[in-house]
């Protein structure tokens, strides 16, 4: 029986509720990081309120990337000594085993690398990187129904199937396939490389005597410059709006990588974890209560007190593990569906402003709309909304 306490040179991993998705708004209902933990009560959500236990916790790392906007954390730098190592090796595929695995130098891949580490721990962010120039990886998860942890095996599937989504969107990209879904292949003698210690390079050998060098007079990149808050919106109105380690480390790989082109194949089984944000004119009232409780900034609603615009960038996005857009918007204007592709950035609502005539809040002009703002309507339209967005 595999040691648990003993698999997993790692530090501890901590939460910040904050950046929860039920902290950002009461109603989100969020509870993706308990239902994919394998550890009993390591885990809790209770009223909204997330909570890890130290003690309980199996340090498999899951929730690290899981978790849709990044609250949990673990600075030990196990993504980067595995792009390292694998990044020593000139073609693939490449296979990543566990500790489970009992001879890693025997199989079907010409190459392997053990991880030391629950397969599930390695994010699509990190699959998309080994897969950038082509190289194929393998996740060999054949020893998961025999190990204490094999129940994340579904979010490794899951993990695997969000990378080729990614990657579908390059045009030299390898593909992430799972060991057991491959054909049976004859297993010859191969190297191990060991993934907590990356080989170094002649370059990376006299990098350790470089001195470090002075920040740059602007670092960030297109993706983090897209969820500033507007100018447009008082200070008193933002909420703090972050895109996810994860998501910036994709959208990173994807600026400086070639783009498919739009006859490229589809991928089997890919998944773009992606949805499209669409908007009923006739309902939507320029409130911006969606673009103010989105969490990475992808909605952002722009206005100079006679015109508004609501702006979607859709590679930032949460999807469906958000949709707090939906919950928000009190007129029901708000509706998802899976996207096919990260579009570029594009207005989803425009219009004139108005006064709400009660309190004279802008408001949109339409012929459908209500001359009053949702806040002045009736309780009974609005207490539901109001009690919702009360923290």
């Amino acid at each position: 029986m595999l040691n648990l306490s003993q698999q997993f040179e790692t530090g501890p991993i901590t939460l910040q509720p904050a950046a929860c998705l039920n902290a950002r708004f009461r109603t989100a209902g969020c509870s993706h990081c308990a239902d994919v933990c394998p550890a009993e009560a390591a885990i809790t959500v209770v009223n909204g309120r997330p909570a890890l236990d130290r003690d309980a916790c199996l340090h498999c790392g899951l929730c690290l990337h899981r978790c849709p906007t990044g609250a949990f954390t673990r600075p030990d730098g196990f993504s980067r000594k595995l792009t390292r190592t694998a990044a020593t090796v000139s073609a693939g595929p490449v296979e990543l085993v566990c500790p489970q695995q009992p001879n890693p130098a025997l199989g079907a891949a010409p190459h392997a690398i053990q991880t030391q580490r629950c397969l599930a721990a390695v994010s699509a962010a990190t699959l998309l990187e080994l897969t950038a120039g082509g190289k194929d990886i393998w996740l060999d998860d054949r020893y998961c129904a025999g190990c204490p942890l094999g129940t994340v095996r579904p979010e490794m599937v899951q993990t695997a199937a969000e990378a080729n989504g990614w990657a579908a969107l390059l045009a030299d990209s390898g593909t992430v396939r799972l060991r057991s879904e491959q054909p049976e292949l004859p297993a010859a003698p191969r190297p191990v490389l060991d993934a907590t210690r990356p080989p170094l390079s002649r370059r990376g050998l006299f990098g350790v005597f470089k001195p470090p060098a002075a920040p740059a007079a602007d670092t960030q990149t297109e993706a983090a410059k897209l969820i500033n808050p507007g100018r447009s919106i008082a200070p008193s109105n933002r909420l703090p709006q972050t895109l996810p380690v994860e998501r910036a480390a994709i959208l990173n790989i994807l600026a400086h990588q070639t783009p498919a082109t739009p006859e490229a194949p589809p991928r089997p089984g890919a998944q773009l974890p992606l949805v499209d944000v669409q908007i009923d004119p006739a309902r939507c009232t320029a409130c911006g209560l969606c673009a103010k409780f989105c969490p990475t900034g992808a909605l952002k609603f722009l206005s100079d007190d006679r015109t508004f615009t609501l702006a979607f960038q859709p590679d930032s996005c949460l999807g469906q593990l958000c949709n707090i857009c939906r919950s928000a918007c009190p007129e029901q204007a708000v509706t998802t569906s899976p996207a096919k592709a990260a579009s570029g950035k594009r207005p989803l609502a425009a219009g004139e402003l108005t006064l709400c005539t009660r309190c004279q809040t802008p408001i949109a002009r339409g012929p459908e709309l209500s001359p009053l703002c949702f806040a002045c309507r009736p309780r009974e339209n609005s207490a539901d909304l109001l009690a919702s967005l009360s923290k």
